[in-house]
């Protein structure tokens, strides 16, 4: 089981990759199919095959491109690992938890993806979220409505006293989650988000895209929530 695990670890880091690559593609209205390889953002140098590897080829490069040596940031990097992380803890051999997996992983990288890039998500791909009830056995509950409801209300309070201190984005996935999941889990998923988030934080003024530690949250809460 551990080999399988290890292949789907790397599968996670390899779909981070693919999707990382696509939403910056589609953010900068450059074509999916050309040029067909990744290149430097700085040099445009066309990348050799192990620059491509998921997380190792930004370790062998030092975080720096082995042509020009500019800076690599390190997000996408970041979440390849995040992402094999979770596949190698949660993967077992079952189609639903397979399907759900695929589902929320795909769901949170695009969403990361979008805010961290580009400060906005396409709400549509918060669906993914509900692939929750398949991972963490869930049942439907009217409570979680009405505790959703009251969380959505009290965050769009401190969004409109704080003057969008919060996002929309990060209000919506907050919501569906709670829908989802339960209080607990909201609870320290955005706990987990919050102190990550002020850990990064280089200045009070600094604008933070919060959907890529509300994702980390909910991965880390998702990996330690009890079987």
């Amino acid at each position: 089981m551990i080999v399988l695990k290890l292949l789907a670890a790397v599968w996670g880091a390899c779909l981070a990759s693919f999707i990382n690559t696509v939403i910056w593609r589609l953010l900068n209205q450059i074509s999916l199919f050309d040029p067909q390889r990744s290149y430097c953002d700085s040099c445009h140098q066309q990348l050799i095959w192990w620059q491509l590897i998921p997380v190792i080829g930004w370790l062998i490069q030092k975080g720096r491109c082995h042509f020009c040596h500019a800076s690599i940031g390190c997000y996408s990097t970041f979440s390849e690992l995040i992402n094999g992380w979770l596949w190698y803890e949660l993967f077992i051999l079952d189609p639903k938890i397979i399907t759900a997996l695929l589902i929320l992983s795909t769901s949170l990288l695009v969403c990361s993806a979008t805010d961290y890039f580009a400060q906005w998500i396409w709400p549509i791909w918060l669906i993914g979220l509900f692939s929750l009830f398949w991972l963490l056995n869930q049942r439907w509950q009217w409570l979680r409505l009405s505790a959703a409801i009251a969380i959505l209300g009290g965050l769009l309070i401190m969004s409109f006293l704080t003057s969008n201190g919060i996002g929309i984005g990060d209000i919506e996935l907050i919501f569906i989650l709670q829908l989802c999941t339960s209080i607990k889990f909201v609870a320290t998923t955005v706990l987990i988000a919050a102190g990550l988030g002020i850990l990064s934080l280089r200045s009070r003024y600094q604008a933070l895209p919060f959907v890529p530690y509300l994702s980390l949250g909910i991965v880390i809460t998702l990996i330690l929530a009890p079987s």
